[in-house]
């Protein structure tokens, strides 16, 4: 019987183990591969070695840490994104070294290449003041700019929860929520305010009325479900807007970037008292079942 190679494991690895006995979501799949794209990239480009031609012995070594500074001098990546995708490397070296053990020695050196340390950068928000600005600039581009803020303000949501949401995701009965689906594939219920929930009744009944619930509820110009970007885009649009005091000094103390605003407006929005004016019976609707036993809990053994 003749060891397995490089090509075999991978493909193993990307094919069947990720998705099917590990049952990572696409997207995961998809994060290991693009790091799979620039190793190949990096043994072609610096080592001269073609993909077909790589070999498990190509990898050990210093072949990991030399990677990893490769990323980080010549593609300028930063700490966190050379360790997710040294984490990729590492996952693929534990599945190597059960499925083919005679490359243990391999696998133990990519398993020994240290991560990147870098300090924590404190996270920043953006303020009631800014978050006014871009809802007054969302506001001149359309009812369908001004939902998408709106909803991505008032739920405290990521950008790809945003642009996971359907027609069917939004309830805008008596209390009004928003249905997303998040990280590891997590459902949850968020409530709306009386405010957002009449936009968005606006939005789905100017835009999207002729939608089924399983149609996006967002989209682009070519009819297709809005992605990551066009969000950013979106949130982005405030700052051809026209200035004034407040959005100047915005501008000077935030600097924001198109892929940061969002997850500010997350952290903002998050960080708000949200249930003050809530009930008990729209908190059950809201919490699932055992979050509001551990609440009741609480309130009476205070008393």
């Amino acid at each position: 019987m003749s060891a397995r190679g490089f090509q075999s494991l991978l493909q193993s690895f990307l094919v069947d183990y990720l998705p099917r006995r590990r049952g990572y979501s696409p997207n995961t799949v998809a994060s290991y591969r693009d790091a799979f794209v620039l190793l190949l990239c990096w043994f072609a480009d610096e080592r001269g070695i073609p993909a077909e031609r790589l070999a498990m012995s190509d990898l050990g070594g210093t072949a990991a840490s030399d990677f990893v500074g490769w990323m980080r001098e010549s593609r300028g990546s930063s700490p966190g994104t050379c360790n997710n995708r040294l984490a990729a490397v590492k996952s693929f070296a534990r599945f190597a070294q059960y499925e083919a053990p005679e490359h243990i020695s391999t696998c133990c050196d990519i398993l020994r290449t240290p991560q990147l340390k870098a300090p924590r950068q404190e996270m920043q928000w953006l303020s009631l003041q800014a978050v006014t600005a871009l809802v007054e600039a969302a506001s001149a581009r359309g009812i369908r700019d001004l939902a998408l803020v709106s909803l991505l303000y008032d739920c405290g949501m990521r950008a790809s929860e945003l642009c996971g949401m359907s027609v069917g995701s939004l309830f805008l009965g008596a209390p009004s929520s928003a249905t997303v689906v998040g990280k590891g594939r997590k459902g949850r219920a968020i409530p709306l305010s009386p405010q957002v929930a009449k936009i968005a009744g606006d939005y789905t009944k100017a835009c999207r009325a002729a939608a089924g619930p399983g149609d996006p509820l967002f989209v682009n110009r070519s009819g297709r479900a809005i992605g990551r970007a066009g969000v950013a885009y979106v949130v982005d649009a405030w700052r051809g807007w026209r200035m004034n005091p407040i959005r100047t000094s915005f501008r000077l103390t935030c600097t924001p970037t198109r892929s940061a605003i969002p997850r500010r407006c997350t952290f903002l929005r998050r960080g708000s008292t949200l249930f003050i004016s809530a009930t008990s019976s729209d908190m059950r609707a809201w919490l699932p079942p055992k979050s509001m036993q551990r609440r009741t809990r609480r309130r009476k053994g205070r008393r």
